[in-house]
């Protein structure tokens, strides 16, 4: 609090739309740890699967649904999942998300 603001207030008036959105889940959130009996091949296909999902809604992109797969996995499970949405769908989780969120600096 050098300026005497908080990182999240001076993100918060400076970013808006999506990119707030994200930026002040991932400042929110806590990553989970990761646990092989949890983040098994079955976890990786599902998570994945439900990104496509969330990403093609009838009411529209969930973009917290997609936010939250990506801030709270831990990065081993969250490569996996790349790994396998690549696979379902030739796209990268990054790519993928740029085309359902769009532009996300305003």
């Amino acid at each position: 609090r050098l300026y005497g603001e908080g990182l999240s207030g001076v993100l918060s008036g400076e970013l808006g739309g999506d990119l707030k959105d994200l930026m002040m889940m991932v400042l929110e959130a806590e990553e989970e740890e990761y646990d092989p009996d949890v983040h098994t091949k079955e976890k990786v296909e599902e998570d994945s699967r439900l990104f496509d999902e969330l990403g093609r809604s009838r009411m529209g992109t969930d973009e917290e649904g997609l936010f939250e797969i990506i801030v709270k996995s831990p990065p081993e499970h969250l490569k996996r999942v790349n790994l396998s949405h690549v696979d379902r769908t030739g796209y990268s989780l990054t790519k993928s998300l740029e085309k359902e969120v769009g532009n996300t600096s305003t």
